[in-house]
């Protein structure tokens, strides 16, 4: 979720290896925070989906 003030928040990933949760976390927590939505002129919250590809070139 991004919520009003465009901070990242309640994130869940899904992955079941903690090493990569971790590092995902640690990804996500670098994103500088994001320009929040709006509806009826006020800034809301939403549900957003930021997929990451992971795993190695072939």
């Amino acid at each position: 979720m991004v919520d009003e003030k465009g901070k990242i928040k309640n994130r869940k990933i899904v992955n079941t290896e903690i090493q990569v949760q971790t590092e995902i976390a640690r990804i996500l927590n670098q994103i500088p925070n994001m320009e929040p939505a709006t509806y009826n002129g006020k800034e809301v919250g939403v549900i957003y989906t930021f997929p990451i590809v992971w795993g190695t070139k072939e």
